[in-house]
């Protein structure tokens, strides 16, 4: 039993193992969208919501324990949340590898 269990945990390890070659770029943080009211009284985009500029996008993530911001293009926006789509894709998939080493190595816990 205990032989079978090892097979199936090594080809379920394979698995991830493949899996990880199908990600592509990978990038932290997440993308926002936003409207935004100018400094100017006058200006139209006082008038409610949908008067306000934008759209903007905003890519915010930590970098040596510090939020950064930095404003992206919409194309630049969509690519940075596939990248980002990726990188959580990638956190799953070693997790379950560390699940599946911790249950192959008891002593690995």
């Amino acid at each position: 039993r205990k032989a079978m269990d090892q097979e199936r945990i090594l080809r379920q390890y394979q698995e991830l193992k493949q899996k990880l070659l199908e990600v592509d770029f990978i990038c932290p943080g997440s993308v926002t969208r936003i409207f935004q009211e100018c400094g100017k009284p006058n200006c139209r985009c006082h008038q409610g919501k949908k008067f306000r500029h934008g759209p903007y996008y905003l890519w915010t993530r930590k970098v040596h324990g510090k939020t950064v911001t930095r404003q992206l293009t919409e194309q630049q926006a969509l690519q940075c949340k596939q990248w980002i789509g990726n990188n959580r894709k990638l956190r799953t998939i070693i997790k379950q590898m560390q699940k599946l080493s911790s249950r192959a190595a008891p002593w690995c816990r």
